[in-house]
């Protein structure tokens, strides 16, 4: 801060040098030659310099259109002429000087002559510092508005995030508990095993989907145990996770393939009545991450009017995470629904490629 503070006194000062170059000017118009006029007037014009920094003080404390105008004249312009007056008053005081003790004679007496024409030139050099005080609070006020905006953005946007990423279908969890409790009487110990996979999928859900970004692996693992649950729900249901191991450390978006897989159990294999498997693959090409989901289907069934939310907020997160950086495609064979989708990847193990299956 200090650093920039000064950095700012040298801009200002540095303003000044063609006001010095004015000033010499207009000593040397009134008499004085070249020596005298630089001697006197490159030293009172950045000794005004310092006492005309009350305007910028001023400008914060009477904003315009904020305080009455009537009062506005009267403070700067009582500002304006106690600096002025101050101004010739050291103007008098160095001239003297330079007589006594630089031998620059006439200096002293040229200087009284015109104090009046200095003194008003005191008084616009303030207005003038005033102007250019009220300009650079209008640019730093846009500024921060433009800060702002971007802030609020920023934050809707981390909100919609989040929105996104919590987004789990209820009917998961109703057919879940449901099932629990027929199976406490058909089957006891599926139903405690059901009970330990759903509880341990939504506390992983709730650690894993606090972070921005988890590594591809964890996500996976997470699709695993929520598939596991619904294999006890339906016994037809079988599934294949192959991750390659270069990309299982690759970070991707919290709880990003759970909208995925839940389409794929719900709207495919669940309306066969021999069932499928599901299958989640994952593997880097040329710096990218690609992921697939793919599920047989009825391309002849009926479908549920949400089946698309899935893919819509999937769709969302990408592009307000990766902007045009990301790509999800769907594609349908006669029997097959694939979900497809491309992301950039940093690599972060080493190791050569291999295939992890998660029957």
């Amino acid at each position: 801060m200090q650093i920039f503070q000064n950095r700012g006194l040298l801009l200002y000062l540095g303003a000044w040098t063609p006001l010095a170059g004015l000033q010499v000017l207009l000593l040397t118009a009134t008499g004085m030659d070249w020596l005298q006029s630089l001697a006197a007037g490159v030293p009172l014009a950045y000794l005004y310099a310092f006492p005309c920094l009350s305007a910028w003080y001023l400008s914060r404390i009477q904003p315009l259109g904020r305080s009455q105008i009537l009062r506005w004249i009267l403070t700067f312009t009582a500002a304006a002429l106690a600096t002025s007056s101050y101004w010739i008053f050291v103007g008098r005081f160095w001239t003297g000087l330079l007589e006594q003790l630089g031998g620059l004679q006439g200096v002293a007496q040229i200087y009284r002559q015109q104090q009046l024409l200095f003194f008003l030139v005191g008084v616009l050099l303030y207005a003038l510092v005033t102007a250019a005080a009220y300009l650079l609070s209008a640019v730093e006020k846009s500024r921060q508005s433009d800060r702002e905006a971007l802030e609020m953005r920023l934050a809707a946007q981390q909100a919609e995030l989040q929105a996104l990423k919590y987004r789990i279908n209820p009917h998961f969890l109703f057919n879940s508990l449901n099932s629990v409790s027929s199976l406490t009487r058909s089957d006891p110990a599926k139903a405690r095993s059901m009970c330990l996979l759903l509880a341990g999928f939504l506390r992983k859900s709730l650690k894993l989907g606090a972070k921005e970004n988890i590594p591809l692996g964890d996500e996976v693992g997470l699709t695993g145990e929520y598939l596991s649950i619904e294999k006890i729900r339906r016994p037809s249901l079988n599934f294949s996770l192959q991750v390659e191991r270069q990309a299982i450390s690759v970070p991707v978006p919290a709880l990003i393939l759970q909208p995925l897989v839940e389409n794929a159990v719900k709207h495919g294999v669940a309306q066969l009545l021999d069932g499928g498997t599901v299958s989640v693959q994952g593997q880097l090409r040329d710096g990218r991450l690609h992921l697939s989901i793919e599920n047989p289907y009825d391309p002849q069934g009926t479908r549920d009017r949400g089946t698309g939310l899935g893919l819509q907020a999937v769709e969302k997160r990408l592009q307000l995470t990766y902007g045009e950086g990301a790509l999800l495609r769907v594609r349908k064979d006669p029997q097959v629904y694939r979900v497809e989708m491309t992301l950039p990847a940093r690599q972060d193990d080493s190791q050569d490629p291999a295939t992890e299956d998660r029957p």
